[in-house]
């Protein structure tokens, strides 16, 4: 009774479910049983509706003429590959199928009205000509077996399943016949059987050692791979090959992605042939080569994995094969192998009607420490990172690819639900936010992380891939360190970024570069100061584009490097013309983005530009965000005192919007503290932004630091800023930045 349930359960999801529940459902029956569990199916469908439709009809034809006229049933039993049959009570047939018009040999004309056992007698396997009566299959009220089928056509095999109709009354009302053709299945399994044990023969006569595996496990092995691992078969069985790979420097998980790779690529219907080193169960290390091809073993598609040892070996690895593959540095698939897998994804989704997730990775301002540490450290850095992506992905069909430079991409195949890819983004992102041990440093790293998903978000690589990558831009744009999922609008956004960042990366070359200066004046007097260096980008279509909308573009891309050298020679230049012209007593602040900030040779490029240019050491200020400042205090102190022995002025900017510690202003060798415009903002608004402008103000004052505002935007905040003893203004109220000709014009410079 079990397996009947059970039967029609599947039978129920093979007529009504979706592509995927289909599937399922025939691994689950496998075989002719198929097709009993369906004739199950379509025999109690129509007992139901005997019971809930038919009360009160009194013809035995009812039911079955009342079924035959639902067009998608009739249509149904038409296409089956099983053969029905309907009678009335007395064994009558009223309808047969054309499959059972093949198996009997009587077509519907010539069977119609024909007493069934007239037809074809159905004998049970292994008994003597035992008739199966209909006055049997009253008392049980349904029959299921393997019987034998005489007709006009001769002998077959067949399976049966013969049920009893009643009304609601408990009147009988015919017989339903379901009958199924088992000579082909003998056949098949007969010759399946055969290749089996010849397979089986050759197996374990191989001259060289082999393994079968059932995705990653050992469900077989031969003689010689007993003798090769040494150990028993027992030990061997039920392993994962995953357990008997070497760990080669400690990357282990990448190399177990990289043959879970190559044992993707074999079911997928490519075979592999590369090196290997595997850790014998004594703990001998066994460097070995392997092929793998996909083998049909007991009806399902296994893995045979065949072992040369290197000295046996007769043939020669290609290794442009395995680095037009795989990714040399993290061992993982490449950008190539991973459109290839994501190909073979979306085409069997399309068959099973399963999802997938693309999760497009890039590891935030990895370029930074790239630049700043060396391409050592950053080699380190992305190896440690692909393994923590890797060990994120733990999920056993996940494909995890380097796509180039610091980006990656992890493929999740047979996705449940749309929970699943968000979690597995969360996850990566906890695991990259872990500190990174290389050498003496301790380095800290995030990602931004785009996700879409098959079908809803492209059916095709290209599309799939683009609109990951664009999520993943959104996400960067966002702050960083977050994931988002692609949403309909983010192309549009993602497309007009791509435009700008285009058009910025020929900016310089079209001088569509400027620098407007914005006056700072004494706190007490008035008198200017000196100025500030404010980088605008004049754009042909755009107009005048301010640096909140593009130094981010220019940060992403890399262009930031060249962007700061102009920033910083086209300002000494333009102050080297006004000190020629007379106006002596100007010094110019530039401000130095964190990249810059980070670069190793920062005191030699600032040394070069101020000999190049011949302005005084201190006649230039480079102002560095206190948060650039922070991120690394050694490095900090070391570049600081190396700027501050030649002479020039340091300021840090936006003093009180990031860590805001008194305590390292003391190790900082700096000049200046300026003030953020936020506080400025409230400061006759509300009483304790007031009191903490006075207090940073005396604390400046008792470590010998000077003091600027800006954003100081009416003359209450100037009045007040000078009360508490502000050194120098800088603001709208004073002055907007200014073009080199409306400077010139507007401002006496040097009065």
């Amino acid at each position: 009774m079990t397996a009947i349930c059970i039967g029609l359960l599947n039978s129920l999801t093979l007529v009504f479910g979706d592509e995927a529940s289909r599937t399922s459902a025939k691994t689950t029956l496998n075989g002719y049983w198929l097709y009993i569990s369906i004739a199950i199916f379509f025999v109690m469908l129509i007992f139901f509706l005997n019971k809930f439709s038919l009360k009160g009809k009194g013809t035995n034809n009812f039911i079955f003429n009342k079924i035959l006229n639902i067009d998608n049933l009739r249509n149904t039993f038409k296409s089956m590959g099983s053969g029905l049959i309907a009678t009335d009570k007395d064994g009558r047939v009223i309808y047969i199928n054309p499959a059972a018009e093949m198996i009997t040999g009587y077509n519907k004309t010539s069977a119609r009205g024909q007493v069934v056992n007239h037809i074809f007698r159905l004998l049970k396997i292994g008994s003597d000509s035992i008739s199966v009566a209909l006055e049997d299959i009253l008392k049980d009220q349904m029959l299921q077996d393997s019987m034998i089928l005489t007709n006009q056509n001769g002998i077959c095999n067949v399976t049966t399943a013969i049920n009893s109709i009643f009304d609601n009354s408990g009147t009988h009302l015919g017989f339903i016949f379901v009958i199924h053709d088992l000579s082909s299945f003998k056949k098949e399994e007969s010759l399946l059987r055969k290749n089996e044990e010849k397979y089986r023969k050759l197996y374990n006569q191989a001259e060289y050692s082999m393994l079968l595996l059932d995705s990653h496990v050992i469900t077989d092995c031969n003689t010689k791979a007993v003798g090769l691992f040494g150990c028993s078969k027992e030990q061997l069985i039920g392993k994962s090959i995953y357990d008997l790979t070497f760990d080669l420097d400690g990357g282990k998980t990448q190399l177990d992605n990289q043959l879970k790779l190559r044992i993707s690529d074999t079911l997928h219907g490519t075979p592999q042939y590369f090196e290997w080193v595997f850790n014998c169960l004594n703990d001998t290390r066994l460097p070995v080569e392997i092929s793998l091809k996909q083998v049909t073993f007991n009806g399902s598609e296994m893995v045979q994995a065949t072992i040369y040892g290197l000295s046996n070996t007769k043939h020669v690895v290609d290794p442009d094969q395995v680095k037009s593959d795989y990714d040399c540095l993290t061992k993982l698939a490449n950008r190539k192998n991973f459109y290839n897998h994501l190909n073979l994804a979306i085409t069997d989704c399309e068959h099973v009607g399963n999802k997938l997730a693309v999760l497009f990775i890039d590891l935030d301002l990895f370029k930074n420490i790239n630049d700043t540490l060396g391409h050592d450290i950053g080699d380190a850095l992305l190896q440690q990172a692909a393994n923590r992506i890797a060990t994120a992905s733990s999920k056993d069909t996940a494909i995890v690819a380097r796509m180039g430079g610091d980006e990656f991409a992890v493929l999740l195949t047979a996705v449940e639900s749309e929970e699943y890819a968000p979690a597995a983004a969360k996850n990566m992102l906890d695991q990259l936010s872990k500190p990174f041990i290389i050498d003496d440093h301790e380095l800290f790293l995030t990602a931004s992380i785009g996700v879409a998903l098959y079908p809803g978000h492209g059916k095709d690589t290209h599309s799939i891939l683009k609109n990951a990558a664009s999520s993943m831009y959104k996400a960067k744009t966002g702050g960083r360190n977050n994931y988002q999922i692609y949403t309909s609008d983010i192309n549009e956004n993602t497309m007009q970024k791509f435009n700008m960042q285009k058009s910025l990366r020929k900016a310089l070359d079209r001088n569509e570069l400027l620098l407007h200066y914005q006056p700072k004046v004494d706190g007490k007097s008035g008198a200017l100061v000196g100025i500030e260096a404010l980088i605008r980008w004049q754009h042909p279509e755009k107009g005048l584009i301010y640096p909140a909308e593009f130094i981010p573009l220019a940060e992403e891309t890399g262009i930031i490097k060249q962007i700061d050298e102009w920033v910083l020679r086209t300002a000494c230049n333009q102050l080297k013309k006004w000190t020629t012209e007379g106006h002596t007593s100007l010094r110019l602040a530039v401000n130095l983005s964190a990249w810059q900030f980070k670069e190793q040779h920062l005191a030699d490029i600032v040394a070069d530009v101020l000999t190049q240019t011949g302005i005084k050491p201190a006649d230039l200020e480079l102002e560095i965000t206190e948060t650039a400042a922070m991120e690394n205090l050694d490095f900090t102190v070391n570049t600081l005192g190396k700027l501050m022995d030649m002479g020039v002025n340091i300021s840090i900017d936006d003093f009180g919007t990031g860590y805001s510690s008194l305590n390292y202003l003391k190790h900082f060798p700096i000049n200046f503290l300026k003030i953020d415009r936020t506080f400025v903002a409230d400061i006759l608004a509300d009483k304790n932004t007031c009191a903490i402008v006075k207090a940073i103000i005396e604390v400046a004052h008792t470590l010998n630091l000077k003091v600027i505002a800006e954003g100081v935007e009416t003359e209450d905040q100037l009045k007040l800023l000078r009360e508490l003893g502000c050194d120098e203004i800088q603001g709208f109220y004073i002055s907007k930045p200014l073009s080199v000709a409306d400077l010139e014009k507007q401002i006496k410079i040097g009065s």
